[in-house]
C-alpha cells in the first residue's frame, strides 16, 4: 500500500489538530486543554528566534553522510544528513528513504516482505524529520497528538497511548488505531540535539510487527547525529518576512436555496506578528439570510480572538511559523512563497505592516 503522510498529520511541532487531521486557523486556540506541557512557555523567548545564543564548543561543524536530495531513493545502511538543520541519521537496514514533495521530511518504506499485505498484516511505513529552532515543548506537544494516516483509500487515526516518555534528550511515544481490519500500532521517537535542533521518526504497522518496528525506531534514534545548523540566512529571511506584519485572510460563501432564500457568510481572520515575538489573532464572522424577493431574513455576527508567542522553525527545505496560544497546544504552519504571494499552510494570505 502506498503511504501518504501530510504536514497536518505529523507536523512538526504539534499542529493544533485532531482526528480529522485538519488545522484550525492560524493563531486560534484548539478549544480544549491537553497536557500541562502544552501550556504557556515557562521561559518565553525575547523574540521570534529560538536558536541558542551560544552552542557548545564540542558540537561539530559538519556531519558525515550523503546530503538529502529531492526525489532520490536511498537504500538502507546509508547515512544521510541535512546540513541546513544540522541533523543526520542512518537509513535502517533493508529500508529505503526518499524525500517527497514538500521537502520537510523523508518517507521510509520497509522491505517488500515486511510491507502491509491484503490481510492487513505488516509494516505501513515511516517518516523522518529534521528540524532546527525547536525545544522541549515542541517535541512534547507533537508527540501528544493523534496521527491521521492516509493508507490507500482509508484514513487510519493513531491515538497516543498517553503522554510521551522523556529520558534526557530522548522522547518516545506509542499509538494505537482500531480499524475494521484489526489493531494497528505506531511508535515515534524524537532525539533533541545540542544546538536547538532535533530529529523525529515515526513507524507504524500491525500488532505482530511491533517488535520489528521497535528495533527500527531504536536503531534510528541511536544513529542520530547533530552539528551546528547552517540555517542563519533562511531563518533571517523568514523572520524578516513575518516580523511586524499583519496577515489577513477573508472568505465569503453564498448559497441560493431551493425555497428562494439566499444565505451568505463572511469571515475575516487577522494575525498580527509583533517583532518582539508576541502575536494577536482575531476572527470575525457575519451571516445574512434573505427571503424571497429580498424581503425578510436574519443577520448576525461573532468575533473570537487569541494571543500568544510566535517563532520560526527551520525544516530541511521548508520554514514553519510556530504559534503558542496561551493555554493551548503549539501550532505550526508551513511558509511558502508562490508567484510573489505568501501562503501559510497552503492558504494564500494578504500581508501588510502592523500599524
Amino acid at each position: 500500500m502506498r503511504v501518504m503522510f501530510t504536514l497536518l498529520s505529523l507536523l512538526v511541532l504539534a499542529a493544533c489538530g485532531g482526528a480529522s487531521g485538519t488545522n484550525s486557523s492560524p493563531g486560534a486556540s484548539c478549544g480544549s486543554d491537553s497536557a500541562s506541557s502544552n501550556g504557556p512557555m515557562t521561559n518565553p523567548p525575547t523574540g521570534p528566534d529560538l536558536t541558542p545564543e551560544s552552542i557548545p564548543d564540542d558540537v561539530p561543524e559538519t556531519l558525515d553522510g550523503e546530503e538529502i536530495r529531492y526525489g532520490v531513493s536511498i537504500s538502507g545502511g546509508t547515512r544521510l544528513k541535512s546540513p541546513s538543520v544540522g541533523v543526520g541519521f542512518a537509513v535502517p537496514a533493508g529500508w529505503t528513504a526518499v524525500q517527497g514533495a514538500g521537502g520537510y521530511m523523508l518517507t521510509m518504506m520497509p522491505p517488500a516482505a515486511e510491507q502491509v499485505n491484503l490481510q492487513a498484516r505488516g509494516i505501513i511505513g515511516g517518516v523522518w524529520i529534521g528540524l532546527s529552532g525547536v525545544g522541549d515543548e515542541n517535541l512534547r506537544a507533537l508527540l501528544s497528538l493523534p496521527i491521521p494516516l492516509p493508507v490507500a483509500q482509508y484514513t487510519i487515526v493513531f491515538q497516543p497511548d498517553g503522554q510521551p516518555e522523556v529520558n534526557g534528550q530522548l522522547y518516545t511515544q506509542t499509538y494505537t488505531a482500531q480499524t475494521a481490519y484489526g489493531t494497528f500500532r505506531g511508535r515515534s521517537v524524537a532525539v533533541r540535539g545540542p544546538a536547538g535542533n532535533a530529529m523525529l521518526a515515526t513507524v507504524s504497522g500491525s500488532e505482530d510487527k511491533q517488535s520489528s518496528i521497535k528495533q527500527v525506531i531504536d536503531a534510528m534514534a541511536e544513529s542520530a547525529r547533530f552539528a551546528k545548523p547552517q540555517d542563519a540566512q533562511r531563518r533571517k529571511d523568514a523572520i524578516g518576512l513575518l516580523a511586524g506584519k499583519r496577515l489577513l485572510k477573508m472568505e465569503s460563501h453564498y448559497n441560493k436555496r431551493a425555497d428562494g432564500t439566499t444565505a451568505s457568510r463572511t469571515s475575516d481572520a487577522v494575525l498580527d506578528l509583533y517583532a518582539d515575538g508576541n502575536y494577536t489573532y482575531s476572527l470575525s464572522t457575519s451571516h445574512d439570510t434573505t427571503g424571497t424577493g429580498g424581503i425578510g431574513g436574519a443577520a448576525g455576527s461573532a468575533q473570537s480572538g487569541a494571543k500568544g508567542r510566535w517563532w520560526v522553525v527551520i525544516g530541511h527545505a521548508t520554514e514553519f511559523l510556530v504559534l503558542q496560544p496561551e493555554g493551548h497546544p503549539v501550532q505550526s504552519h508551513a511558509i511558502t512563497i508562490q508567484n510573489g504571494s505568501l501562503f501559510i499552510s497552503g492558504q494564500k494570505v494578504g500581508v501588510t505592516n502592523i500599524g
